[in-house]
């Protein structure tokens, strides 16, 4: 979907239990599917739960930028974390 609203694409049906970074490679990989809109150097900006879709779309040249988390015992990011995420 684009901020538009516009649907683009739509696949599934899923198992419940498929996570989103499974269900991402599932279609990227899909022929004709929305591989065909991106570029290489395209952006994907996600959450912690596609963290195991990162090294796939970063071998087929995406960028993936992703918020960094801090450790239970720390209170704060550090200022390169910050400035990363």
């Amino acid at each position: 979907m684009l901020t538009t609203g516009y649907i683009i694409d739509m696949y599934g049906p899923f198992t419940a239990n498929t996570n989103y970074a499974s269900i991402l490679n599932i279609i990227i990989q899909t022929e004709n599917s929305l591989k065909c809109l991106l570029m290489n150097g395209d952006t994907f900006v996600f959450d912690c739960g596609f963290r195991d879709a990162i090294h796939f779309l970063q071998t087929l040249g995406f960028n993936v930028s992703m918020p960094v988390l801090k450790n239970r015992n720390e209170k704060k990011l550090t200022a390169d974390e910050s400035n990363n995420s």
